[in-house]
This record gives C-alpha cells, sequence and structure tokens, in this order.
C-alpha cells in the first residue's frame, strides 16, 4: 500500500502521462507516435512497480525498423489487475472477455498475453524514446518466439519474421544462447530442427 507521499507522487505521474497521450492525439497515426504513446505509459506503470515488456509483433515491428506492421501492442508485466486499472486511468477501456484494453483517441489496442516473459529477463533490451523508455523481449527470445508461432501455428509470415531477425542481426546474435535456448527440455524438437535449418540457410548464402 502507498503512503500518502508516494500515492501523491502516483497521482502526478498519472496526470503528466494523461496529457502526454492527449497531446499525441494531435499526432498522425504512426509507429512513432505508438512508441511515444508506450513508452508514456511504461513510465507510468514502472512507477507503481510494474515493467511492462514489449512482445510479439510490436517488438518484431521495432527491431525490423517497421519491415514487418501491426497495429497491436503484446505486453508482458507481473501485476495484471493493477496495470489494467492504470490503463484504465489513462483513457483506455476493457474490452470484455479479453485480455485487451483499447484507447480510442489514439486508436491504440495494449494487450497484456501473460504475466511471465518466455525469455531472458536479463537479455531484455531497454530502448529510449524521448525523455521515457521501453523494455523489450531481445532478439534471440522474440526469434524464438517467431520459431515457436511458425511451427505451433504452422505460420509462414512467423517463419518470415524469423529469418528476417536472423539476417539483420547475424553478426550480433547470441548463437551459443540460441542454440541452447531452441534445444532445451522446454521447446519442442521442431523448433531446435527448424532453427538449425535457418542457421545453415543462412551460410550457405553468406558462401
Amino acid at each position: 500500500m502507498m503512503d500518502s507521499e508516494s500515492s501523491s507522487d502516483f497521482e502526478r505521474v498519472v496526470e503528466n502521462t494523461t496529457a502526454k497521450l492527449h497531446a499525441l492525439e494531435s499526432q498522425p497515426e504512426s509507429f512513432e507516435r505508438t512508441m511515444k504513446a508506450v513508452a508514456s505509459i511504461t513510465t507510468c506503470l514502472m512507477s507503481a512497480g510494474i515493467q511492462p515488456i514489449i512482445v510479439g509483433g510490436h517488438a518484431v515491428e521495432l527491431y525490423t525498423f517497421s519491415s514487418y506492421t501491426t497495429k497491436d501492442v503484446d505486453l508482458v508485466l507481473e501485476g495484471y489487475q493493477k496495470a489494467g486499472d492504470i490503463l484504465e486511468r489513462l483513457g483506455f477501456t476493457k474490452i470484455p472477455g479479453s485480455r485487451h484494453w483499447y484507447c480510442e483517441a489514439l486508436d491504440l489496442p495494449i494487450e497484456i498475453p501473460d504475466t511471465i516473459l518466455e525469455g531472458s529477463y536479463e537479455r531484455i533490451s531497454k530502448v529510449a524514446v524521448g525523455d521515457d523508455e521501453v523494455y523489450v523481449i531481445s532478439i534471440e527470445d522474440l526469434l524464438i518466439d517467431r520459431l515457436r508461432a511458425g511451427v505451433f501455428w504452422k505460420s509462414t509470415i512467423d517463419m518470415e519474421q524469423a529469418e528476417a531477425l536472423l539476417r539483420s542481426y547475424a553478426n550480433k546474435l547470441d548463437l551459443q544462447y540460441l542454440d541452447q535456448a531452441t534445444n532445451s527440455s522446454n521447446v519442442e524438437k521442431n523448433i531446435y530442427e527448424d532453427w538449425i535449418n535457418l542457421k545453415n540457410k543462412l551460410k550457405e548464402l553468406a558462401d
């Protein structure tokens, strides 16, 4: 429970965040506007002890510099109910029967798909957005996520995104981590096989 001073400080953060989001309404819809909104929301949630981590399609869009686009923003965070209450205070409406909140003024849907990150918290990327910051799943764990989706859903677009991430960051990826993570007991066998095939494909193109 917050003391009166902490509560007062948090109220100021909420007011400041609300003002920032309201100011964005006059800007044209774009990836940059969405990032500013999410960064402002992140600052607000962090002040309440909640760290939201961008995952899914929006993380792909960020890492591929908008080569792949999506409207939804997926955030993994602990404190689901508390985060939902804060989002509603910031102008979002909970969509009944789902894990989605929607801000009509910004045409911005936010989903909280899980409370636990499927990946390493130590590898999370921190990206500055103006005076605020966002936290993003690591490239390695995002690549694994795309492989997992590609295998489970037989999704061509997810496999394409995995390959795009590998091509773009081949010299920066921790390949040993990827080998171990895709070959762990918690991951389907097909994902490891697809990872090896993808890695070999990149080697062939480089030769």
